[in-house]
Order: structure tokens, then sequence, then C-alpha cells
């Protein structure tokens, strides 16, 4: 009896663990992880996504605090998440500076409520967008090109806004 009671428990901690493991706790949206699982089931479908990286944050956490901008990027995306329709997913992607929003339709109307939500907070993002046909379940062949653009872009100090779009033929 006592073993069997060991291996719920133990079940109960590793179910509880994975849980934890998928959502990125410093700003209560999907780590990672998280994202990478859930996506998978959308293979060969359409899917769109939008890169975002945050302007100047180490400069922002050397002004005010790192507790202080964590605060303020967290309520960023809270504000988000409560006007993203259902099956739109918001994510961590690396850095804390560095995340993705995930759809399976064309998500260009969200850009303006993006930039706007994080500008009331004080904060400055650069965004670029990438989508293909057919999801092929790696989720780095969206991440990436849009990363790139977003790189490309505030290597030329061209930050603070969308940076254009990259569709994925795969």
């Amino acid at each position: 009896m006592n073993t069997i009671l060991y291996w719920k428990r133990r079940a109960l901690k590793a179910e509880s663990e994975l849980m934890r493991s998928r959502t990125d706790h410093t700003f209560g949206i999907y780590s990672r992880y998280g994202i990478e699982r859930i996506v998978q089931q959308w293979r060969r479908q359409p899917m769109f996504l939008i890169f975002g990286d945050l302007d100047h944050i180490h400069e922002l956490n050397e002004e005010h605090g790192y507790e202080a901008v964590d605060r303020s990027v967290r309520t960023a995306f809270q504000e988000i998440k409560e006007r993203l329709e259902p099956g739109m997913l918001l994510a961590r992607w690396y850095s804390g500076d560095e995340w993705i929003l995930v759809f399976r339709r064309d998500p260009a109307k969200y850009l303006d409520l993006i930039i706007s939500t994080f500008k009331d907070e004080g904060i400055s993002l650069t965004l670029a967008m990438s989508h293909t046909r057919e999801f092929n379940g790696k989720l780095g062949d969206l991440v990436y090109p849009a990363a790139k653009k977003v790189a490309r872009a505030k290597k030329y100090n061209n930050r603070g806004g969308y940076v254009g779009a990259v569709k994925r033929r795969f």
C-alpha cells in the first residue's frame, strides 16, 4: 500500500513540475518550453507569429530597478493577454526582453495594441512578424527570421515599432 501511495505522490509531483515549467512565473505568460509543446498540435496549419524585443531594457533596469521594470512588463503582458482571442498564445522566448505571440490567423490588428500597451508602461519595443501557410512543428523556423529582422533594425538604430514581416515557405 505504501508503494502505491509513493508512486502516486511522485507522479503528482512530476506533473506539477511540468506545469510550472510551462509558465514563466516572472511575467505570467507561457515559457518557451510550454508554447513549443502546445503548438505541436498546429502542424500543417497556417501560423502567424509576432516577435517582440524590448528596447533599452538594461538601461531601464539600471535607471528604475529590476523589480520596477519587471512589474511594468508584467502589467503590459497582462493587459495584452486580456484582449487576446482564444487560441492566441503569448510566451517568453529566451531572455526577459524577448517574447513571441503566436496565432493561427493574421495578427496585424494587434500590433498597435502591443506597442501602445508597452508605451503606456514607459517601455519601447521593436516588433517583426512572420508567417507560414503550413506550420512544420518547429517554432524556431518562424521565430528566427522575425528575430533576425528585429536585430537588423536595432543594429541600424531603428527601434520602437513594427519593422516588417517575413513569409516562410516550408
